[in-house]
């Protein structure tokens, strides 16, 4: 199953950077649902303070 919090990034046009490789451009668009809010940040939790703390030990100690 698709997390619902994807659905908030529109995709806009791509644009060519300066060194001539073309980029996707996204739009963050947040809508008022706190379930869905509070899913996205449990996600971001698990996946990406896990990783820096593992990388990074000092941070445990916050």
């Amino acid at each position: 199953m698709r997390p619902q919090y994807l659905d908030w990034l529109i995709q806009e046009k791509k644009v060519t950077t300066s060194e001539g490789k073309q980029v996707i451009v996204y739009e963050l668009v947040i809508q008022d649902d706190e379930d869905i809010l509070n899913a996205w940040a449990k996600h971001l939790r698990e996946h990406f303070l896990n990783k820096y703390r593992t990388f990074h030990p000092i941070s445990r100690i916050i």
